[in-house]
């Protein structure tokens, strides 16, 4: 389960005093909702914390593309790169690739 975000204040509290918010994120290293009418709005978080979300986002990205293609792969949805390219150049109507 991913963390829940347990920190949260007012958007006017943040415009009123953001460097307050900026220590908050510095010592915790944890995101902060910012809220408005009681509502939550918009997230914030440090920098460093930031970097870590995507490069995380990247390898779960990844992972899914693995998964994906074994998929296919049990599926029976692959088939070798060379009939792929002999039916792309006959859709074409390019020269038939040649077997060596």
């Amino acid at each position: 389960m991913p963390p829940v975000i347990t920190q949260t204040d007012s958007l006017t509290s943040f415009t009123d005093d953001p460097r307050r918010f900026f220590a908050r994120l510095r010592e915790s290293g944890a995101p902060i909702v910012l809220t408005e009418a009681g509502e939550p709005r918009v997230v914030i978080q440090d920098a460093a914390a930031y970097q870590r979300f995507l490069e995380m986002y990247d390898q779960f990205e990844t992972i899914a593309a693995v998964k994906e293609s074994l998929q296919d792969e049990a599926a029976g949805r692959v088939y070798p790169a060379r009939e792929a390219l002999m039916q792309l150049a006959e859709r074409l109507q390019l020269p038939p690739v040649v077997d060596e």
